[in-house]
């Protein structure tokens, strides 16, 4: 009598390909999240760059005064601002901040980016009354200097 060998896998073996599959998911999980709020993010620029077109707009062709905080015309009253925009608001130099929402973690919800428009490409002169008529060399996003985002959740034209 002829012995027919079985075919397949052992138990230890599927247990093993398991935790390979485990381990490879954990260590994608962030890897995709840190994406997908990069991705939100880039929303949350593009919903800035309104702003960013008024205010450059505004100091190139401004008389002797700029706009007051928040009458640059392009602001987004709260709740109104789309999927992840909460608010945009902008001050008296144009610099602007968008409160993000919608990102459904603490860590980013109800947290501040800004856009700051700058004389110069070295970001040592951001654009104030004094620079009226003049053209704006850079705009620079970052976190607010309180409540702003993490620098991790920002996306690629806002690092360096």
């Amino acid at each position: 009598m002829r012995t027919v060998a079985q075919k397949g896998f052992t138990l230890i073996e599927l247990m093993i390909i398991v935790a390979i599959i485990g381990l490879l998911s954990a260590m994608s999980l962030p890897v995709y999240q840190g994406y997908t709020q990069r991705a939100k993010m880039a929303e949350v620029v593009l919903a800035m760059s309104k702003c960013r077109n008024q205010i450059t707009e505004g100091y190139a062709g401004a008389a002797n005064t700029l706009p007051a905080a928040n009458q640059w015309g392009c602001e987004v009253a709260p709740g109104t601002g789309g999927k992840y925009v909460w608010q945009i608001d902008t001050d008296e130099n144009g610099v602007v901040a968008a409160t993000v929402t919608g990102f459904g973690s603490p860590d980013m919800d109800g947290k501040v980016l800004t856009m700051v428009p700058y004389a110069d490409a070295a970001l040592t002169h951001p654009m104030t009354t004094s620079d009226i008529g003049s053209r704006i060399a850079v705009w620079h996003c970052k976190p607010a200097d309180t409540n702003g985002v993490p620098a991790k959740a920002l996306p690629a034209t806002c690092r360096g």
